[in-house]
C-alpha cells in the first residue's frame, strides 16, 4: 500500500513538473522545440553549445536537445512514441533510415517546408542533397554528413615510401604486410578494421553496383537484393578475407572501440573510419605521430570510381499536429542550423562536413584547414563522389546491414566462404525486404 501511495505521489510530482515547465514556456511566450539526437561525447557537447547559441539569438523559441542513445535506439524510440503522436518535433535519423522515414507517415517532408517558407538551399552541397532526395523530394535536412576515409600513420608510411597512403586495397595489403614484417613492437599491426558494413558498401558504390533493385531503391521501393547479379560484391568480400588470411588485417576482433584504440595509440599503421572521427582522433593522437588521411581506396585503382556514398544523419520534421506556430519555429531553427557560421562551427569541432559551400569562405574554416590539412581530404572526397546519390535505400536497410555484417564476420573467422557470405546475405535481405513490404 505504501509503495502504491508513493507511486501515485511520484506521478503527481512528475505531472506537476511537466505542467510547470509548460506553464513557464507559456509565460515566457516561447515555443519549445524538442530535438532528439544521437550525438554522444564531444559531439553532444557541441550540439548543446549550438542550442545555447540559438536560444540566445532570439527570445521566442527554445530548442531542447535530448540525447536518445545510438541511431538504432533513437529510431526505435520514435516508432514507439509515434503510436500516440508523442514523438519529438525534430529528430536526427541516420542515412540507413532514409526509406523507412519516407514511408513512415511520421514526417512533414522537407521539400514542403522549403517551398512553403522559401527556405534557401541553393548553397547546400548537391551531392549530399542527392542522397536524401527520394522520389524526387527532399525529405530531410542534411546535418552531420560524413564519408569513410583511410587514416594512416603518416610518419611511419612516409619512412616506408608511401607518404600519400595506399592507392587501392592491393597496395594497402602490401604496406600492411611490410609493417608486420618489420616486427616493431610499438607498431605490431599493419591494418586494423572492424566489421562495419559501410566499408563493404563503398567499393560497390564506387563502381555503380546496386545492393537492391529499383535503382538501389531510388526509383521505387526495393523488391529484392541484387548482390549476386554482379561479380563485384564477391570480389570485395574476397579481398577482405585475403587481407585477414595474409596477416595484413590485424586479429583484433570486431569491436569498433578496440580498433580505434589500436590506431590512435599508434599500434596499428592504418584503419578506415568516418570523417566524423577526425577531430576526436587528432586530439587523441596528439604528437604521437603525424595523422595522414586519404580517399577511401578502391579494390583496384584501375577500375571505374565514382566515389563513395555518405554516412551520418539528417534532420526530419515530425508531424505531431502541433500547428503553424511550431512549424514556423522549426523553420527558424533550420535557418540557424544551415547558416555558414553554424556549419563552420560544427565542422571544425567535429570533422563532419559543412552542408553549405558558403562555410568554406569563412576565415575560421580556412584557418582550420591550414592548420589541419587532413580536413581537406574529407571535402575533396565529398566533391569527387558523384555516385553519392546512388547509395542504397530500402525500408529494412538497418536490418539488412546487420545481416551482411554477421555474414562478413563469419567469413573472416573461417566459418563460411566468401561465396556463402554473398549467398546468405542475399537470402537474408530478400526475406527482410519481403517482410517489410508485406507489413507496409
Amino acid at each position: 500500500m505504501i509503495k502504491k501511495i508513493a507511486s501515485v505521489l511520484m506521478s503527481f510530482v512528475l505531472i506537476f513538473s511537466l505542467a510547470s515547465a509548460t506553464a513557464l514556456a507559456a509565460d515566457e511566450g516561447k515555443t519549445n522545440i524538442v530535438f532528439w539526437h544521437s550525438m554522444g561525447g564531444e559531439h553532444n557537447e557541441t550540439i548543446n553549445m549550438l542550442a545555447e547559441q540559438f536560444n540566445a539569438s532570439q527570445d521566442k523559441i527554445t530548442i531542447e536537445p535530448q540525447y536518445q542513445g545510438s541511431y538504432e535506439e533513437s529510431i526505435n524510440k520514435l516508432k514507439t512514441a509515434m503510436r500516440t503522436k508523442a514523438g519529438p518535433d525534430i529528430i536526427q535519423i541516420y542515412e540507413g533510415g532514409t526509406r523507412f522515414m519516407a514511408d513512415s507517415g511520421f514526417i512533414t517532408p522537407m521539400q514542403d517546408i522549403i517551398e512553403k517558407y522559401d527556405l534557401d538551399v541553393s548553397a547546400l552541397e548537391e551531392n549530399i542533397l542527392a542522397y536524401y532526395t527520394v522520389d524526387g523530394k527532399l525529405n530531410s535536412m542534411p546535418f552531420n554528413t560524413s564519408v569513410p576515409i583511410l587514416y594512416y600513420n603518416k610518419t611511419l608510411l612516409t619512412e616506408m615510401g608511401y607518404p600519400d597512403g595506399p592507392a587501392d586495397w592491393k597496395e594497402l595489403k602490401e604496406i600492411a604486410l611490410k609493417v608486420v614484417e618489420k616486427a616493431d613492437p610499438n607498431v605490431p599491426y599493419g591494418f586494423a578494421l572492424w566489421s562495419d558494413p559501410w566499408f563493404f558498401e563503398q567499393p560497390l558504390v564506387q563502381q555503380g553496383i546496386a545492393t537492391v533493385d529499383q535503382d538501389n531503391g531510388r526509383s521505387g521501393p526495393a523488391t529484392h537484393c541484387v548482390l549476386a547479379e554482379s561479380d563485384v560484391p564477391l570480389q570485395v568480400v574476397s579481398a577482405w578475407k585475403d587481407l585477414k588470411d595474409s596477416g595484413a588485417l590485424a586479429d583484433l576482433g570486431f569491436v569498433n572501440s578496440d580498433i580505434t584504440a589500436a590506431f590512435t595509440s599508434g599500434m596499428a599503421a592504418m584503419t578506415m573510419a568516418s570523417t566524423g572521427s577526425l577531430r576526436g582522433w587528432l586530439n587523441a593522437i596528439g604528437d604521437k605521430f603525424e595523422l595522414g588521411t586519404c580517399f577511401f581506396p578502391p579494390i583496384d585503382k584501375d577500375l571505374p570510381n565514382g566515389g563513395v556514398t555518405l554516412g551520418g544523419a539528417s534532420l526530419y520534421v515530425i508531424d505531431n499536429g502541433k500547428g503553424e506556430e511550431m512549424e514556423q519555429a522549426i523553420v527558424e531553427f533550420l535557418r540557424f542550423m544551415t547558416t555558414p557560421e553554424t556549419q563552420a562551427f560544427w565542422h571544425i569541432r567535429s570533422g563532419y562536413y559543412p552542408i553549405t559551400t558558403k562555410a568554406y569562405e569563412l576565415d575560421s574554416v580556412k584557418e582550420n584547414m591550414e592548420k589541419y590539412p587532413q580536413f581537406q581530404t574529407a571535402i575533396d572526397q565529398l566533391h569527387f563522389s558523384k555516385n553519392m546519390g546512388f547509395g542504397a535505400i530500402y525500408g529494412s536497410f538497418v536490418e539488412g546491414r546487420d545481416a551482411y555484417k554477421q555474414n562478413i564476420e563469419q567469413m573472416l573467422m573461417g566459418e563460411i566462404t566468401p561465396e556463402e557470405c554473398i549467398k546468405y546475405s542475399v537470402e537474408d535481405i530478400d526475406r527482410l525486404i519481403h517482410n517489410y513490404n508485406k507489413a507496409n
